[in-house]
């Protein structure tokens, strides 16, 4: 993987690692963010929040498992590296097959984000999903203004068209001034550690 692409993806695992024990799991890292995001938008215990609740989770937990292929029930940063060479190494020899992957996977996310279905991802969008993560710095609402000015664009939202775009570049794009290189993790916190028999 390109260093700068490997950058991200530690980043991203940081982002993701709510409790910072440097591993990825569901008990322990997207359960908790599942509530979260559910008990915001649906604060009373209807059929709405049971439902959001469940597709999070489920959407969540099914990530995970598809890093963790030795099935260890975990994923370290090392296992979440390797899954992403081999998207990244997909998207080089089967770009079709990968833009397919993108649009799928990045599209559901798009819909967990919008939470009011209006087809635009707002800051408060974002907020939302990285207070999850238990993730409120500055950082965030810089990242997204930076976006939406270099997209030319003084209100600060982003289409399904162009959130599939900006992923796109954050995954396989190894230029670190490319839009993409913005959207996802805190570009200043250093990676999670990795143990030295790990590398």
């Amino acid at each position: 993987m390109h260093p700068s692409l490997q950058r991200r993806m530690e980043r991203l695992f940081s982002f993701f690692d709510t409790n910072n024990d440097n591993i990825l799991s569901g008990e322990e890292d997207f359960t908790p963010l599942a509530t979260e995001i559910t008990n915001r938008r649906f604060p009373d215990d209807g059929p709405l929040h049971r439902k959001l609740y469940r597709y999070l989770h489920d959407t969540f937990i099914a990530e995970n498992a598809r890093r963790d292929l030795a099935g260890k029930g975990f994923v370290d940063l090392v296992v979440f590296l390797h899954s992403h060479e081999y998207i990244n190494q997909m998207a080089h020899e089967r770009p079709e097959e990968s833009k397919a992957f993108v649009d799928k996977a990045a599209g559901d996310f798009f819909r967990l984000l919008d939470k009011d279905h209006d087809g635009w991802l707002e800051l408060d969008d974002i907020k939302i999903y990285a207070s999850g993560h238990h993730h409120d710095g500055a950082w965030i609402t810089s990242n997204f203004k930076t976006i939406c000015h270099r997209l030319g664009r003084d209100e600060l939202r982003i289409s399904r068209a162009e959130f599939l775009m900006l992923i796109w570049q954050y995954w396989f794009d190894p230029d670190d001034s490319c839009l993409g290189a913005h959207l996802l993790g805190d570009p200043v916190k250093p990676p999670p550690f990795v143990a030295a028999d790990d590398v």
